[in-house]
């Protein structure tokens, strides 16, 4: 052989042999990780956010007698705080890689914690177990020693029993709900879902008031479907309370047991929808409440997508998600001041405790999304805070400085936070925010010679009317207060009435009220890209100078009425991504110069 021939044969081993060897190389490395097991804290981070954050409940738990408050943070460590802000310290010890303690749940008697850590190796592998422990961080008692992902402690009321959740695989296909004595004895297994759908149970186990049920939200992967489940904590009568293809927040149960409370999340509309049923999983029933989503996934990662905050108050007359406390009475939401975050109720429900979300996520871009709340800043210094039931005396219990170190903050008033705003309802889901008098349309303020100006007067009434039946989560400022040229959307005035309403993506709710029709000058009429639904009302067909009328990237449904033939003048309509049905008069078709419309949806036949 000649030496050419034995260098290109060198060569061509070369190239073939050293992607070879990193290929089964990277096979051995994934074989090895599968067989060891790589614990949660041998694996990377998720960004800027530690894996840990994945599996932390950040309710904070109140003391049996309301005079302190354990609370985790996003640092991975779990504190104490007296309820006046004083008198912080630290439950968890060291710094290490490992240190790692998340998900507190404090006992009935108010002596114990428990909560996981992620400080013991088992067999080869670091995966988070149950532990207890004083209120000062003493006694610590090791209650499980496995290799799978045990997460969520949780007390049952009577303090006999601790639920948690377990997961054998990094991917969490394999979860289950177990029960353990605190003293880290009488383990035994709930429910793992196997005889029903396969699911992944991804919320903390909620107990029932007489500690005999818990209910829990699984996620089943192989049918894209999540569910609220009770289940006895023998395992038995397990049942389906709602299953739906959009996120549902952990379940309550109210303080007597008797009904269950859980949330909706539908992410292409980004809204929250709350739902009761009886405990045994019947009378299920939608309240007419909007709930708002205060995070925006595409712009950062929450942690606590699937652990928002839902609870009943201690009279069971309100709900509690989130930072906003929902009344069962008058459908009424109010939205808590401050940089909001994950909350709960004091014993005695006189008082609200809030994780802050500024806390909870670190320094949050400004890119990022708040709904509601984009018109203030985050309050990065704020960690935990607590209000009056009624919104009132915010006062800072830990603040967090410039080096991330937490500090007592002994109450010192809340400032640059959300004021507080109460949004009403109606039985339908609509928002109605508190009634103007619609006389005051006349007042000389809100349109300049009101006498000699008839048609700005009577498009006044008719657009404060409006207001009240669409709902917005910060109301329109249509007010009798200010010139209805300084109205938000309202733009272009005639000697007949407004001629233009611009309210593209403000996130407006409920249905389209018929009192547009009474706006005899609008030439333009832009509601696009909020969440109204119904039916578009047939009173727009009385607008005969509409030249353009946007309505697509809603949720209406129904029949497109006929009366939009009357419009003559219309020159631009959208009415694509809803759910209407039926057919569009032929006349809009030989008049309208550009439209978009669903698939589904046609011109008339004759």
């Amino acid at each position: 052989m000649t030496l050419g021939k034995k260098v290109i044969i060198l060569l061509t081993a070369v190239l073939l042999g050293v992607p070879l060897l990193l290929l089964l190389g990277f096979v051995s490395i994934i074989a090895i990780a599968a067989i060891g097991g790589l614990g949660i804290g041998d694996s990377e981070s998720y960004g800027n956010l530690p894996e840990f954050e994945f599996y932390m409940d950040l309710t904070p738990q109140w003391s049996p007698d309301g005079s302190s408050i354990v609370f985790g943070h996003r640092n991975g460590k779990i504190y104490e705080v007296a309820a006046d802000g004083s008198r912080l310290h630290s439950i968890s010890e060291g710094s290490g890689e490992y240190d790692v303690d998340i998900s507190p749940s404090i006992s009935p008697d108010g002596s114990q914690i428990a909560y996981a850590t992620l400080r013991h190796k088992t067999g080869g592998s670091r995966e988070f177990e149950v532990v207890t422990s004083a209120l000062d961080g003493s006694d610590k008692r090791r209650l499980t020693e496995n290799q799978v992902r045990d997460r969520f402690p949780v007390w049952s009321p009577d303090g006999v029993r601790i639920a948690f959740t377990s997961s054998s695989s990094p991917s969490l296909s394999r979860t289950i709900i177990s029960t353990v004595y605190p003293d880290g004895s009488g383990a035994r297994q709930v429910t793992s879902l196997r005889g029903v759908t396969r699911g992944v149970i991804i919320s903390p186990p909620r107990w029932s008031p007489d500690s005999e049920r818990i209910a829990f939200v699984a996620n089943h992967q192989s049918i894209s479907k999540y569910a609220v489940y009770i289940s006895g904590i023998n395992g038995s009568d397990l049942t389906l309370v709602r299953q739906t293809s959009r996120i549902l927040y952990k379940p309550s149960w109210s303080p007597d047991g008797g009904r269950i409370a859980f949330a909706e999340f539908n992410e292409d509309r980004n809204r929250s929808r709350l739902y009761i049923a009886d405990n045994d999983g019947s009378s299920l029933h939608e309240l007419p409440t909007y709930l708002p989503r205060i995070y925006n996934d595409s712009d950062l990662y929450t942690p606590s997508t699937y652990l928002d905050t839902l609870s009943w108050a201690p009279d069971g007359s309100e709900i509690l998600i989130e930072s906003s406390v929902v009344s069962l009475d008058t459908s009424s939401l109010l939205v808590l001041p401050g940089p909001g975050g994950i909350a709960s109720w004091s014993p005695d429900g006189s008082r609200i405790a809030i994780n802050a979300r500024s806390a909870i996520l670190g320094v949050v871009p400004r890119s990022a999304a708040y709904n509601y709340f984009d018109v203030l800043p985050p309050v990065p210094e704020v960690v935990l805070y607590t209000v009056r039931r009624d919104g009132s005396d915010a006062r800072v219990l830990v603040k967090q400085d410039g080096r991330g170190n937490l500090l007592a903050a002994n109450g010192r008033p809340l400032d640059n936070g959300q004021p507080v705003t109460t949004i009403y309802f109606d039985n339908s889901g609509r928002l109605l925010p508190l009634p103007y008098d619609i006389a005051q349309c006349s007042n000389g303020v809100v349109v300049s010679n009101p006498y000699g100006n008839p048609g700005l007067v009577r498009d006044c009434k008719a657009l404060l009317q409006i207001r009240d039946l669409l709902g917005a989560i910060f109301p329109l400022n249509w007010s009798t207060d200010i010139h209805i040229s300084d109205w938000e959307g309202i733009q272009g005035f005639s000697d007949s009435g407004v001629e233009h309403i611009l309210l593209r993506d403000r996130d407006l709710t409920g249905i389209i009220p018929a009192e547009f029709g009474r706006l005899l000058s609008l030439n333009t009429l832009n509601l696009s890209d909020n969440r109204l639904h119904g039916e578009i009302p047939y009173e727009l067909g009385n607008l005969t100078s509409l030249m353009g009328l946007y309505l697509s990237n809603n949720e209406l449904e129904g029949e497109i009425p006929a009366e939009l033939g009357n419009l003559t003048g219309l020159r631009e309509l959208y009415l694509s991504h809803n759910r209407m049905e039926g057919c569009i008069p032929l006349r809009i078709f030989e008049t309208v110069d550009r439209f978009t419309y669903d698939d589904h949806v046609g011109p008339c036949e004759d």
